[in-house]
């Protein structure tokens, strides 16, 4: 990540600055209503029973982000038809018991939500799909439960035609950003963090008091490339069979950092000119391009080539092999200098083969000929599965209110709100505390949407014939819905406007304008949006800041399993298991959380190791009863253990001391003394 960058060129300065997003947002709109108005073609063309929902589901699937359009799609229809089998195997099992049809619906849309949860980005809308696709089956089937078959062969179709016409418009229409978006995150992350540990090995005192701080910041940005990462998938079709390089990137951008903790945490405990010795040996044995700042990226050098550069894939594997090269300079002479040495030399060689994984990722989006396939991809990883049981069962009570409600009241437009109702908590109740404020706007914005369907229901449509004519109405509304849900500001509203807006105008083959028959779908729709917002107002997740202290908590709590010997997990998986945690804080907590884990995580691997050398050295029996200590958080009879395990090995006389066991002593020293409470107090 150190190859010089060609010359930057000028900007194009023709243009004021805001037409190019109002450009992209005029585009967007366009793509959603050619997508809407061809779904509804063909749904038309095959004369389905309910057309709406192609058009709702082409609008659904619709995005801003080519990325997030295909990769939504493709999860769209797994849920889809998952949902409409789901529907058939209930009537099945319930034919003639409404209340046991109804029970397992609820209790099917809270396993979805469980799953919705568990699961991130678009695997997450899977699930929730899955879940709505039954109850919107449901609100035709109940009453018929003898026509579920074709009723869900319908409206899977539906669902599914909308589904391929979005992706299909948006994949002609639009080249996509997510790959540069994520090339750029990636480099300019790589570049950061090889700077920040130049800096840090040329003037250790000037950057020790900034580190903490500055890694905080940067754990949050690795962090959120992993939404990014699910739309570079979705926009490069190679990339599926190829994610593992992606994920390595990212958890190699996670390695450096704690390779760079690690640093930093050992010279801070040094006096000054022995800190500054000691950088400034480490950063001998590296490459002359590792000692100066990195030159920075220019947009043109981040831009993405449509086709194979071999200059470019040639700097890309240059970048690569110097970053292998300096981890292999960093560890064969580890040894030469004493403890502090090899502990500066490993946690460099970490951080430079981090950057070496980050590097592979970037070839893959730059120039994927020349990147190497990891040896394996990591186990999908679940971080925290309280706030998933939590919105499970959020979701069993509200849809289980929904349904006592329409059968207590009898309410004719019952069933389509207990389908929004559940359309509503599935989606939203990811979001957590966010839930109820975006459910409100979901609210607010199918209450406006259902003013604008109403005016062109009745003052509108009925001086026009014809399909064209109902598609240039439609995109008259849709274009600028769409154009306007892209503002950060309108977006809480304007997003549902957008969704619920064919539904509400309900497009028949044989158009009908019944005032009552509009009246009691737009309230089932409205009602039921509202009444899944209250719900989740009403029903609270678990606290952000709960939310994070669990991730610490139980990273801790298996850490101590391990020093106790109760867990073996290999170095590998207990990585991956901290970098899924690591992902999963929520966003606006306090970055210490952060910090936390990357301290977890560099003591857990640190006594993986000396527990390895515990079964093959003389000193494994006092190893073993010094690590038991910080097992019962007993941190001075862990150290003054430690210590004595060092004492002895530095003190041998039958040949150079092994300094693989003091140097990972040092390494836990050095961040339990800068985190003692954490390893101290009872995480309950």
């Amino acid at each position: 990540m150190s190859s010089p960058a060609a010359p930057a060129r000028d900007a194009d300065d023709a243009w004021p600055t805001w037409a190019a997003p109002a450009l992209q947002r005029l585009l967007y709109g366009l793509r959603l209503a050619g997508a809407v108005s061809l779904a509804l073609f063909i749904a038309f063309w095959l004369e389905l029973d309910n057309p709406s929902w192609a058009g709702t589901s082409a609008a659904i699937v619709c995005q801003p982000v080519l990325g997030a359009s295909l990769r939504k799609g493709f999860f769209r229809m797994i849920g889809t038809v998952v949902g409409a089998t789901m529907s058939v195997v209930l009537t099945g099992i319930f034919p003639q018991n409404r209340v046991g049809f109804l029970v397992g619906m609820a209790l099917w849309a809270a396993a979805c939500s469980f799953g919705n949860t568990i699961t991130r980005n678009f695997a997450a809308y899977g699930f929730a799909l899955a879940g709505y696709t039954l109850a919107i089956i449901a609100g035709d089937s109940i009453s018929q439960p003898g026509d579920v078959f074709h009723l869900a062969i319908t409206r899977a179709t539906e669902i599914i035609i909308g589904i391929a016409c979005a992706m299909a418009v948006t994949g002609l229409s639009d080249l996509g950003r997510s790959r540069a978006a994520l090339a750029g995150a990636v480099d300019a992350l790589g570049r950061e963090i090889h700077d920040r540990f130049a800096d840090l090995l040329g003037n250790p005192a000037a950057h020790l008091d900034e580190g903490p701080d500055v890694r905080r910041a940067l754990i949050a940005r690795v962090a959120a490339l992993d939404p990014v990462v699910d739309q570079a998938i979705g926009e490069e079709p190679e990339f599926r069979h190829r994610v593992g390089i992606l994920r390595e990137a990212v958890s190699g951008l996670f390695a450096a950092l704690s390779g760079w903790r690690i640093a930093e945490s050992h010279l801070v405990g040094l006096p000054e000119g022995a800190a500054r010795a000691e950088a400034r040996r480490v950063a001998e044995r590296l490459p002359a391009s590792w000692r100066s700042p990195s030159p920075a990226a220019d947009a043109e050098v981040a831009r993405i080539g449509l086709g194979p550069d071999p200059e470019r894939g040639a700097e890309l594997v240059a970048d690569r092999r110097e970053d292998v090269a300096a981890a292999r300079a960093l560890v064969e002479r580890r040894d030469d200098g004493g403890t502090s040495q090899r502990l500066l030399s490993e946690a460099a060689a970490k951080l430079a083969l981090g950057l070496a994984a980050a590097a592979n990722g970037l070839a893959l989006l730059r120039e994927p000929a020349v990147a190497r396939d990891p040896a394996a991809t990591p186990d999908f990883v679940v971080a925290d599965y309280l706030p998933a049981v939590v919105n499970a069962i959020r979701t069993f009570l509200a849809i289980s209110a929904g349904i006592l409600f329409w059968v207590a009241t009898e309410w004719p437009s019952g069933l389509g709100a207990m389908t929004f109702l559940a359309v509503t908590v599935l989606l939203l109740a990811p979001q957590q505390e966010h839930a109820p404020r975006a459910a409100l706007g979901f609210g607010i914005g199918t209450v406006l949407t259902a003013v604008l369907a109403g005016i062109v229901n009745f003052a509108v449509l009925p001086n026009h014939e014809g399909f064209l004519a109902l598609a240039l109405i439609l995109s008259a509304v849709l274009v600028p819905l769409a154009m306007l849900s892209t503002v950060p500001a309108l977006a809480p509203y304007l997003v549902a406007a957008t969704m619920n807006f064919v539904p509400l105008v309900g497009p028949t083959n044989e158009i009908s304008f019944n005032t009552l028959s509009f009246y009691n779908s737009a309230l089932g729709i409205v009602g039921g949006c509202l009444a899944g917002a209250l719900a989740l107002v009403l029903i609270p997740p678990v606290p952000q800041g709960l939310r994070a202290e669990r991730l610490v908590d139980l990273t801790l709590r298996e850490m101590r399993r391990i020093a106790a010997g109760r867990a073996t997990p290999t170095p590998a998986a207990w990585q991956h298991r901290v970098y899924a945690r690591l992902i999963a804080l929520p966003p606006g907590v306090d970055p210490v959380h952060g910090s936390r884990l990357v301290a977890a995580l560099s003591i857990g691997l640190q006594v993986l190791e000396l527990r390895r050398l515990a079964d093959a050295g003389p000193s494994g029996d006092a190893l073993r009863a010094a690590l038991a200590r910080l097992a019962v958080r007993d941190v001075d009879g862990m150290l003054a253990g430690l210590d004595g395990v060092e004492h002895g090995v530095l003190a041998a006389t039958d040949g150079p001391p092994d300094l693989r066991i003091p140097t990972a002593i040092r390494v836990i020293r050095d961040v339990v003394l800068q985190h003692r409470h954490e390893f101290e107090e009872d995480d309950g």
